[in-house]
């Protein structure tokens, strides 16, 4: 079973209205701190439309096996989100390069972790605050919140299937008290 596409049964507007409204206030907060104070919390909004949509997607996924699964989670997160990721980064390094007269070594480390989800471990362990002007000067500081989800995307299906959620047949409510 395929998740939901635009036009179909299962597509909701709806979230996707939310969403679009959460990225918003994040780009208006960016843009014009005054204009939204708590535009930030966008980021949580998006997060939470995220989570939502990706449980509705592993309580429908097919049950045809734990490693098939875990294999058509992972391709299909790859293929959404890899191609555009790899774009934005291979862009922005790039116009970076020509509006910097000496572009410093660890925005683009930034942008290396960022490829493979890990930019918001790499901002942390530089020590780096969001708020602070270093952050503000490295364009793929942006990139922590992808990394973050990310990272969840990794842990939110494997703690489905220890739960049995997702690979056994049958009721996929299986061991869970109501």
């Amino acid at each position: 079973m395929k998740p939901a596409e635009h036009g179909t049964a299962g597509y909701r507007r709806d979230i996707d209205g939310l969403r679009a409204i959460a990225v918003l206030a994040v780009i208006a907060f960016h843009a014009s701190p005054g204009l939204l104070g708590s535009g930030y919390l966008g980021v949580d909004i998006f997060f939470v439309i995220s989570g939502y949509v990706i449980t509705g997607y592993l309580v429908r996924a097919p049950k045809r096996g734990l490693t098939s699964y875990v294999l058509d989670f992972y391709s299909r997160r790859i293929r959404r989100l890899l191609p555009a990721l790899l774009l934005c980064i291979l862009v922005t390094a790039w116009a970076f390069v020509l509006v910097t007269t000496r572009p410093p070594k660890d925005v683009f480390d930034t942008g290396a972790w960022a490829l493979l989800g890990l930019s918001n471990i790499q901002l942390f362990l530089a020590s780096q605050d969001y708020f602070a002007l270093e952050a503000g000067l490295n364009p793929f500081t942006h990139t922590w919140s992808l990394g973050v989800e990310e990272q969840y995307y990794l842990i939110y299906p494997a703690l489905f299937a220890i739960l049995g959620w997702t690979w056994h047949s049958g009721d996929p409510r299986r061991g869970i008290s109501h």
